[in-house]
């Protein structure tokens, strides 16, 4: 090989070494989230068609959130949400016993006698915190077979539920997480991709 047919082949090794590393720093740029924080599009998951009418449901009379018997938190600041407020809704009410945490969020007052039913008819977001005794998520994940979805939020492996219709009416969407230390369930009357994606930017953050 001649001086000038080796100068060709080494300056096209640098220019192909070049433009790998351009491509790559462009990858690198412009990638999305992973896909355990991007955003999922609507209609992008699909659920059990299951369910319990309420008129075979069994438990005691709601409860009003203001008359549960629970003391108003200390602080209802944490890790999670830093300014006390969720999908552009204030909170309204925060409630705690130990570590346990309980945050209600609305865009109007909660009266006294504002049952949960009558919260999440009306457009609220629960953000409920309590200490792990297990990974509940993970227990809902084997115990209730189609009717709870494995969804991945940040590093965490999630469980979405469609709840039972109440006698209102009234059908939340549920998505429950674990820590290590916490247990979460995030709940509202909400599309299913809505709600993972409200989870997903109290975890991911943004």
């Amino acid at each position: 090989m001649t001086y000038s047919a080796s100068r060709k082949v080494s300056w096209s090794l640098v220019a192909l070494v070049s433009a790998s590393l351009v491509i790559f720093a462009v990858t690198t740029v412009t990638a999305g989230p992973s896909p355990s924080c991007a955003s999922a599009t609507p209609g992008s998951i699909t659920e059990s068609g299951e369910f319990t009418p309420a008129a075979g449901q069994r438990g005691p009379a709601p409860i009003p959130l203001r008359q549960s018997g629970l003391p108003d938190a200390e602080s209802a600041v944490d890790e999670l949400v830093f300014d006390a407020e969720l999908d552009q809704l204030p909170l309204r009410l925060a409630l705690q016993t130990g570590d346990d945490l309980y945050r209600y969020f609305l865009d109007r007052p909660i009266p006294q006698t504002m049952t949960p039913d009558e919260f999440w008819a009306s457009g609220g977001v629960a953000l409920e915190k309590d200490a792990a005794e297990g990974d509940f998520a993970a227990l809902l994940l084997d115990e209730l077979g189609d009717r709870a979805l494995p969804i991945e939020i940040g590093q965490y492996r999630a469980a979405l539920t469609w709840a039972d219709p109440a006698e209102s009416g009234v059908r939340t969407h549920n998505l429950y997480w674990s820590d290590g230390e916490n247990n979460y369930a995030l709940i509202a009357v909400r599309a299913p991709e809505a709600i993972v994606n409200l989870a997903r930017q109290l975890v991911c953050g943004g």
